[in-house]
């Protein structure tokens, strides 16, 4: 067999590409994992930009707009919700998880190197990475996915969120506008309008959750509109 650098190189350390790496160093493979952080960083979406993020924005705005209406005296609370704090907390708490189920783990695989830069594709066996080319006996690409941003005349000029973006907010704005119907957006939409920001969404299609079941998407809808959320279906989005 012809001599590689690595057993495994890997492009991406996301779930699938932090997987990979912690299966070889087990194995006692050695991997080299390279990751473009300005994609997303180590851990990839879950940790920080996805679930981890959005579901400490989530509980932070349930434990607030609950407590603010709550109907027993004695936990009848005054007051106002602080999302500016809440997204710091967020941070905080996503570069906690990061550091000790991602980092540290990582600094403990002896066989697996980490390199934080872009990678590119030579040949079946060769990487790229500033210059410098690697060679191993199996390549995988893990790179997942970029946020899909509708062609709508002007948002391009925008200063626009996505999720990999949103929770670095430092100010809360005013109002916001979702642009789509699924589970991520009615999370964050709920999240926000829970925190005070006059929140809107508008979905294409006749109704949320398309992929869902259409008895859970009225009663989740309903719910939502009941808290003042304003959602606006069989709508596109033109101009902004």
């Amino acid at each position: 067999m012809v001599d590689m650098d690595f057993d495994l190189l890997i492009i991406g350390a996301g779930a699938a590409g932090y997987s990979a790496a912690l299966r070889a160093s087990e194995l006692g493979k050695t991997a080299l994992m390279v990751n473009d952080p300005d994609e997303v960083p180590l851990g990839g979406t879950c940790v920080n930009v996805g679930c981890i993020p959005s579901k400490t924005l989530l509980y932070q705005a349930a434990l607030g707009w609950q407590a603010l209406r709550s109907t027993f005296q004695s936990l009848a609370l005054s007051g106002k919700m602080d999302l500016a704090k809440a997204l710091e907390e967020t941070r905080n708490t996503v570069s906690r998880m990061q550091k000790s189920n991602y980092q540290d783990t990582l600094n403990a695989m002896n066989t697996v190197t980490y390199i934080e830069d872009r990678a590119r594709l030579v040949d079946e066996h060769t990487i790229e990475v500033s210059g410098r080319r690697y060679t191993g006996h199996y390549i995988l690409i893990a790179t997942g996915a970029r946020p899909y941003v509708p062609t709508v005349e002007g948002l391009s000029d925008l200063d626009y969120l996505t999720h990999r973006n949103v929770f670095n907010l430092k100010e809360p704005p005013e109002s916001l506008i979702v642009l789509g119907g699924g589970p991520e957006a009615l999370e964050l939409g709920q999240a926000f309008h829970r925190f005070g920001v006059r929140t809107t969404i508008i979905q294409r299609s006749e109704r949320i959750l398309t992929k869902f079941d259409p008895l859970v998407a009225e009663t989740l809808q309903k719910a939502l509109l009941s808290e003042g959320l304003e959602i606006i279906t069989g709508t596109k989005l033109l101009k902004v």
